[in-house]
């Protein structure tokens, strides 16, 4: 249960920019931050997709939880989706990288990191998300590279590498 609500924690904070694009008047029985109840923001992520099948976001914050919930095969469908609508959308790509690093689909992982950096190039966040991808895969000469691009943005998440270069490669 820890694990699983510190993974929710770590991956599954919808950016700004989606909260920027809801009309005011909009409150969403879909969670639009961090996510604690999975079933009941998949519930309510629903129901919001079916009002307005094109919340890009609604599909973001239900794939999360569906991650969450162990469902992989989801997640990668609604984020999918959510990238389908918002094509630019760093945090999306990004997130299906760490999908695609969970199947072991290291090239797709590092192609969906790639363009999330190229759309945001100074995120301390791509640069962390390839680094781990690297660092997965046995690269750990990019990961070194990634991690010390993720610390020039920002020290905090640039610490994170830390973990990244000490843990053992996925086995292929």
């Amino acid at each position: 249960m820890k694990r699983r609500l510190s993974a929710a924690l770590g991956l599954f904070f919808i950016s700004s920019t989606a909260l920027a694009q809801l009309p005011l008047r909009e409150v969403p029985p879909c969670p639009r931050g961090y996510i604690l109840d999975f079933k009941a923001a998949i519930k309510g992520c629903s129901e919001v997709i079916r009002e307005n099948p094109q919340a890009a976001w609604a599909y973001y914050s239900r794939g999360s939880a569906n991650s969450a919930m162990g469902d992989t095969n989801l997640a990668m469908a609604d984020v999918t989706k959510a990238i389908e609508l918002e094509p630019g959308n760093a945090a999306y790509l990004l997130f299906r990288a760490m999908l695609f690093l969970h199947d072991n689909a290291f090239e797709d992982a590092i192609a969906d990191a790639n363009k999330s950096i190229e759309l945001n190039p100074k995120s301390a966040d791509g640069y962390l998300g390839r680094a781990i991808i690297h660092g997965k895969s046995g690269n750990f000469e990019g990961a070194a590279q990634d991690c010390a691009h993720a610390f020039k943005f920002d020290p905090v998440t640039g610490a994170s590498c830390k973990r990244v270069m000490a843990s053992p490669p996925t086995a292929k």
